[in-house]
């Protein structure tokens, strides 16, 4: 992993909006729950900064040639959130999700729901 300072991260974090915060807490609460399966399901902290950090830092300007180094930073970055998501978002971080196992199907009166 690329060394990141803790410090710096907690800063930026501070500064994003309210909504934002919750969001990206909420994101990274979720991947947090999957890598606790990572025995299972093969997807730790390092594997799922690689799979979800292109679509969390895709500009306009990124390209498929933007380079495998930019590509390291950017899933290192997303790792990192994941390894130290307590201590950037606070400890309820890590059990946001009360129950990893809730199947859709079980929640009552969820089809009918209506999205019009």
């Amino acid at each position: 992993m690329i060394p990141i300072d803790s410090l710096y991260f907690f800063s930026i974090i501070s500064t994003l909006s309210e909504s934002n915060h919750l969001l990206l807490k909420g994101f990274i609460c979720v991947l947090y729950r999957i890598s606790q399966d990572a025995d299972t399901n093969g997807m730790n902290p390092f594997n799922l900064g690689l799979c979800v950090s292109n679509s969390l830092f895709k500009t306009e300007s990124t390209t498929i040639t933007s380079g495998k180094q930019e590509a390291d930073v950017m899933s290192s970055i997303v790792e990192f959130l994941i390894v130290n998501s307590s201590s950037l978002f606070g400890s309820d971080v890590l059990t946001c999700i009360p129950d990893k196992h809730i199947i859709v199907h079980q929640i009552p009166n969820l089809s009918m729901l209506s999205f019009s």
